[in-house]
């Protein structure tokens, strides 16, 4: 699969970005495909405008000399033509400018270099510390190295914003997330406990607490 890793930067490439992410984290049963469709356009539109917002905010901090916050959404993106790419979601599918050529969104993360990110109570022990967020890939990029190449993106544009130090949250019960990471360089750095989970209102199938969050630290990293 020939694929191209970018700051997704025109409205096509970040809509096929927010549904990606609503297809992949608001997956639903069959018998409830009605429902589920309504609930992922909806998901899909609130992500396309936050996306629209910090697109904004980062062409209007980019002129400044210091500049103590900064997110970028990278996109992973194949020919529609490739071979090794079927047939998907029309929605994850870009006409880039007056190319006749169509390509396709297969992968997707943001990276944000904030002190700490919003709803996370978990924080990196480090002066300028940069995160990871909203990872996902359509199912055909799966297993086939697109997360790597989008981790290895984020680590050098965070080199380039100056962390010294790249974060990913999950949940402890994600066994395939936690895998990924650490097949990818990361270690588990700090937990929460059932009960801060609880008292968060992380709330997983039903059970409180069950959703607490784990922090972990890219040692493949190294910072500036």
């Amino acid at each position: 699969m020939d694929l191209k890793i970018k700051i997704a930067e025109e409205d096509e490439e970040l809509q096929a970005a927010s549904w990606l992410r609503a297809l992949s984290f608001y997956a639903y049963p069959p018998e409830r495909k009605f429902a589920g469709e309504l609930h992922q356009i909806m998901i899909a539109e609130e992500e396309f405008q936050l996306l629209k917002a910090q697109r904004a905010n980062r062409r209007f901090e980019q002129d400044k000399v210091e500049c103590n916050e900064r997110n970028a959404c990278l996109v992973a993106v194949a020919s529609a033509n490739d071979s090794l790419v079927p047939p998907i979601n029309e929605k994850l599918y870009i006409q880039q400018g007056k190319q006749e050529t169509r390509h396709v969104l297969v992968g997707t993360l943001d990276v944000h270099a904030v002190r700490a990110l919003p709803g996370e109570s978990l924080i990196g022990d480090c002066t300028n510390a940069a995160y990871l967020a909203n990872v996902c890939s359509a199912p055909c990029a799966r297993r086939r190295g697109v997360g790597g190449l989008l981790i290895d993106a984020a680590r050098q544009l965070a080199r380039e914003w100056g962390a010294d130090g790249l974060y990913v949250h999950t949940m402890a019960v994600n066994e395939i997330a936690m895998a990924f990471y650490k097949n990818n360089g990361f270690v588990v750095e700090k937990e929460e406990t059932s009960n801060q989970a609880h008292y968060r209102g992380r709330c997983l199938d039903g059970i409180e607490g069950r959703g607490r969050s784990v922090l972990l630290r890219d040692t493949n990293f190294g910072g500036v």
